[in-house]
């Protein structure tokens, strides 16, 4: 029998807050918000500021992020080393929960058959979110209630997989920074550029102005800060992990079997490219 996958077991146990240093928080705030992401060409965008000056969430804001990869053990060894995680077992056998992070729910699910990520998305209101999805061409089941809030799985006109949240933590209100090992960017590497605007900015309100060359694109007002591109051969979503010391993580990746090119100076810091040793990518960054 297969093991049902619970692509968000990681939203039952809670963050456990840790003080940021305050001279990073506000490094951090300040380059995010005028920073633009080398390999994708697409400026990373900030979500709606409230009065007081803060960021805060809104509705299509990622709430968690699960790596899809073929094997979960060797994923543990291969990003504990790299990122410092720590692990708690997750939903069945082939899932795990990442713990101890500073802001944010991520963990990881093996034997896929496509090396990803999935999302999930806070909403107000996951039943009228439903039935947007499946009016703009979409798939989703019926939502079901779980210990995190009321969820339901879908995928989009082009079969890519995603989830959608309602709970209290998709409700508005500040949006934390990040933390090291956590996610400051995402890339969603689309196949048809146009439908995937044409049904995330139907579904979900997203929108999105031009990068800076090619099939591009900026998609502002969501956190964490994400671009999309065009003409891939499958959609696939390449997340962006913060490091405190960008050559000391290399050095751990490559000695953990990974490979990476070479960092490259951006505006807002140093990042680079890189795989891990089942051939998922993701970049390192750091601020």
């Amino acid at each position: 029998m297969s093991e049902t996958f619970d692509p968000l077991e990681a939203l039952r146990e809670p963050v456990v807050p840790v003080d940021p240093d305050p001279v990073f928080a506000a490094t951090l705030r300040a380059r995010l918000r005028r920073a633009l992401l080398d390999r994708t060409g697409v400026s990373m965008t900030t979500n709606t500021e409230s009065a007081a000056g803060e960021t805060t969430s809104a509705e299509g804001d990622v709430q968690y992020v699960s790596l899809w990869l073929p094997d979960v053990l060797r994923a543990e060894a291969f990003y504990g080393s790299v990122l410092g995680w720590q692990f708690a077992p997750g939903s069945g056998q082939h899932g795990r929960q990442i713990v101890g992070l500073p802001t944010q729910h991520i963990g990881m699910w093996g034997r896929t058959g496509h090396n990803t990520s999935l999302v999930s998305l806070g909403v107000e209101n996951v039943q009228e979110t439903v039935r947007k999805v499946r009016a703009a061409g979409g798939a989703a089941e019926e939502p079901s209630q779980q210990p995190y809030g009321l969820a339901a799985m879908c995928a989009d006109d082009q079969g890519m997989a995603f989830s959608v949240l309602q709970s209290p933590a998709a409700e508005r209100g500040p949006v934390p920074e990040a933390g090291p090992g956590e996610i400051v960017y995402l890339t969603f590497e689309a196949v048809d550029s146009a439908r995937f605007r044409a049904f995330f900015g139907a579904v979900f309100g997203w929108r999105f102005t031009p990068g800076r060359s090619g099939d591009r694109w900026n998609i502002n007002g969501i956190h964490p800060f994400a671009g999309l591109s065009g003409g891939n051969a499958q959609t696939t979503i390449v997340p962006q992990f913060l490091v405190s010391d960008l050559d000391a993580a290399l050095e751990r990746l490559r000695a953990a079997g990974g490979s990476a090119n070479e960092p490259q100076p951006q505006p807002y810091g140093r990042s680079t490219d890189c795989v891990d040793d089942q051939g998922t990518r993701f970049y390192l960054a750091q601020l």
